[in-house]
């Protein structure tokens, strides 16, 4: 299945440049809106965080 590369403006209210990125992903244009994927990639940003925060607090990698 092809890449799907979509470029993501966002502007932030105390800053004066726009922060921008690029996000890869191989959802279909047809299935998933840019709009769906943007919330799941969000989702699931949030959830590898709480993880590594999980992590962190239990010093996992010393097991």
């Amino acid at each position: 299945m092809p890449a799907r590369c979509s470029l993501v403006v966002q502007e932030r209210p105390d800053d004066l440049l726009l922060h921008a990125f690029f996000l890869v992903t191989n959802l279909s244009k047809f299935d998933w809106p840019l709009e769906d994927v943007l919330a799941l990639y969000r989702k699931r940003g949030s959830a590898e965080a709480q993880m590594g925060e999980v992590k962190s607090a239990y010093d996992v990698g010393l097991l």
